[in-house]
């Protein structure tokens, strides 16, 4: 009877394990297949990788990995930037992405800002494009403290300005605590009480910035 348990139990787990190999084989194949149309695209486009010295196949696998384990919780922005100093491109792609975010950010309180605030505030259009511009100001600076490039590259336009592309992942739990800090720091410059019970919907809102 404990032979023929064993043997059960050892054909169950290759009942478990086939559908998952399966799996990880189709998986292993689109991922492949998406590394060849990024390495295509990047050479059609006459790009190089910048900043680092790793290959661009460790490069693009590293990112797709962190997409891949970041879930839900992740989403990739890309910020650009054009210049004559490869030395200032950097800075210039993430103040891009960050800017972005932030009007994005900024853009999505506006509605429940308002529903807020009827009632409680004499110019309520006013009160909230203040808050909002405060907002967005602070916004811009907290994320920046929470994001990096995870690889960027660089090609010359026919007009011999460098232009970057940075490929960012940004955290959505460390965006949001980002979110919190402007928040915070905005009703405090502008004196509006908010619930906190609403500012945390409001804050917990995700903020998915468009592709451009």
């Amino acid at each position: 009877m404990k032979k023929y348990f064993v043997i059960m139990l050892a054909a169950l787990g290759l009942i478990i394990a086939a559908p998952a190999a399966a799996q990880n084989k189709q998986m292993a194949k689109a991922l492949k297949k998406e590394l060849a149309q990024r390495k295509k695209a990047i050479k059609n486009n006459k790009q190089e990788l910048f900043g680092t010295s790793r290959s661009i196949d460790v490069a693009l696998l590293s990112h797709f990995e962190a997409l891949d384990n970041g879930g839900d919780d992740v989403q990739e922005i890309v910020g650009y930037a054009r210049g004559k100093s490869k030395n200032l491109l950097a800075a210039a792609a993430q103040n891009s992405v960050a800017s972005r975010y932030a009007a994005q950010a900024s853009a999505q309180i506006k509605g429940q800002l308002k529903q807020t605030l009827e009632g409680n505030a004499e110019n309520v259009d006013e009160e909230v494009d203040k808050f909002s511009a405060i907002y967005l100001t602070k916004v811009e600076s907290e994320i920046k403290g929470q994001i990096k490039p995870s690889y960027s590259l660089i090609s010359t336009g026919a007009d011999g300005v460098y232009e970057l592309e940075s490929y960012y992942i940004v955290n959505q739990t460390k965006a949001t605590n980002a979110r919190k800090a402007a928040f915070d720091a905005a009703r405090k410059e502008t004196g509006i009480t908010i619930p906190d019970e609403k500012a945390q919907v409001i804050i917990n809102q995700t903020v998915v910035v468009e592709q451009q």
